[in-house]
């Protein structure tokens, strides 16, 4: 019931914030939803924390879920200070280049942190479901769907690098970062596959939904910015996608702490 209840309130941070941002008054509308995404990724930062604290540190899923936690730990941090002005205007040139070198070195966490965790399942002796063939099947799609998500990012950001613009050069490592990312939703999902029925299987779950709201998320802009769409209805389906990786991250990570205080955990 307690794994129920995270996955439900994972789904339950994308429906608020679709709703927020077809309900709320127009003038308020994306303070609030901006509001709601920031206050997501603490819960992510949190759930990450907890996940890598429920192992010792020499343990493959402590790097795994610390290099998640540090990532949002940075994106906290962006938010807390940079786009409140704290420090410089985060709209000026200057700021642009202080958010580039917090941005990148998060993207790069990221990518390492979600590398770890889909590579768990060799280093734990998991066998993942299907055929070889099967596998490779999937693996591929998941790397089909991050190259068509991330080329219209590339059509748009790759031009502009030639002026030195901090947020043309964001802009393409966001694309390529999150191309990586999504590329290995298909081992994350694999392993949720191979553990299903097992309340271990609720991390990977969980993990799986993250990596799918990023997908979406990244989806929704890509296909705004092809179709030169860049409507409020877009924008709302974006950021709601967006809290559901967020708030999926950190349940994961809570559902990790549950599942090791239950019982052993496996050796990963």
């Amino acid at each position: 019931m307690r794994y129920v209840l995270l996955a439900a309130t994972a789904a339950a941070a994308f429906v608020v914030v679709l709703a927020a941002a077809g309900l709320a008054p127009v003038d308020l509308r994306w303070p609030i939803v901006d509001g709601m995404i920031r206050a997501s990724k603490i819960v992510a930062l949190f759930g990450c924390l907890i996940g890598a604290l429920s192992f010792q540190r020499h343990q493959h899923l402590f790097r795994g879920w610390s290099l998640l936690a540090a990532m949002y730990a940075l994106l906290v941090t962006r938010d807390a200070v940079l786009y409140r002005n704290l420090v410089v205007d985060v709209a000026s040139t200057s700021g642009r280049w202080i958010e580039l070198a917090v941005v990148l070195p998060a993207n790069v966490l990221g990518v390492l942190g979600f590398w770890t965790m889909a590579s768990a399942w060799y280093v734990g002796g998991i066998a993942l479901p299907g055929t070889r063939a099967t596998r490779r099947l999937v693996r591929a799609a998941a790397a089909a769907m991050a190259v068509s998500i991330m080329l219209p990012a590339i059509w748009v950001y790759v031009p502009r690098l030639s002026s030195g613009s901090p947020m043309a050069i964001m802009g393409v490592g966001d694309a390529i970062a999150d191309a990586v990312s999504i590329s290995l939703i298909a081992p994350v999902l694999l392993t949720a596959l191979a553990l299903r029925g097992a309340a271990i299987a609720w991390p990977w779950a969980l993990l799986t939904a993250s990596a799918f709201g990023w997908l979406c998320y990244d989806a929704t802009f890509s296909i705004s910015s092809a179709l030169d769409a860049n409507g409020e209805a877009f924008r709302a389906l974006g950021e709601s996608f967006h809290a559901l990786a967020c708030v999926g991250a950190g349940m994961a990570g809570i559902a990790q702490r549950l599942v090791v205080t239950a019982a052993p955990p496996r050796r990963m």
